[in-house]
């Protein structure tokens, strides 16, 4: 019995649901096909007649459409140049005619005033002459002492000895000018008479000797070792800064 009523109980629900959704259904599609009716009606395009009806004579949502082709005809005139379609409509106008458009007149050209001759024209001032610009005189140039005469200054090689494995010369010199005489015994040129140079070192021979000076004595000492096989040596020594008079002593032999 429990069964056969839980049995009833569904059938029963199943069909309450059912037919709900029948309800549903059939009141859905009748508001559906409602509207779908109205819409049908407002967006479908009606066939119109010379009176611009629908096929049934109701007229009601009829669109008219224009007539390209009349319309071009009936406004053909306002297309028209202005002045021919005012023409066309103005009986008064029509004798007469298009007045021609002026041509552009010419604008003339300024012709160019002839100069006044000289006699006539005014006297011309003369333009200020430029002052000359002062060119700077440059600075003296200072110019160098005479160069003193070699005989003027004398330097001698009083002997020649060997001491202490080197040659040594003796050396004197003296200044007979009226101007100061310098030298740089870095300067001297030491050969022997083969021409070959030789390292010599000088020591007691002053850098300056003033005018009219005294005899002055020192030495010049050349190691052996560079005079092997000469015979003889010979000194020249310049004066500095100048370098214009050359000390000259040659052939000086070798004991």
């Amino acid at each position: 019995m429990r069964k056969r009523r839980d049995y009833s109980l569904a059938m029963f629900t199943g069909l309450s649901l059912l037919i709900l959704v029948m309800i549903v259904g059939t009141i859905s599609f009748i508001f559906g096909f409602g509207f779908g009716e109205k819409a049908r009606r407002g967006v479908t395009a009606l066939e119109t007649s010379e009176e611009g009806r629908n096929r049934d004579g109701s007229g009601r949502g009829a669109v008219s459409l224009i007539d390209e082709e009349k319309l071009l005809e009936e406004t053909a005139a306002e297309l028209e140049i202005p002045d021919q379609y005012l023409l066309s409509q103005n009986p008064r106008l029509r004798g007469i005619s298009a007045v021609p458009t002026p041509a552009p007149t010419p604008t003339p050209r300024a012709t160019p005033t002839p100069e006044a001759s000289e006699s006539t024209s005014e006297p011309s001032v003369a333009e200020p002459t430029p002052a000359p610009i002062a060119t700077p005189t440059p600075p003296p140039v200072a110019q160098e002492p005479a160069p003193v005469p070699v005989g003027n200054v004398v330097m001698n090689v009083l002997s020649v000895q060997r001491q202490g494995g080197a040659v040594v010369l003796n050396v004197t010199m003296q200044n007979n000018s009226n101007r100061t005489v310098r030298f740089l015994y870095s300067f001297m040129d030491v050969r022997d008479n083969t021409g070959r140079a030789l390292s010599a070192s000088t020591s007691g021979l002053p850098g300056e000797l003033p005018p009219g000076s005294p005899v002055y004595s020192g030495v010049v000492r050349i190691p052996e070792i560079f005079v092997q096989g000469a015979s003889s040596v010979s000194l020249s020594l310049p004066d500095y800064p100048s370098q214009s008079m050359w000390l000259q002593v040659g052939g000086v032999p070798l004991p």
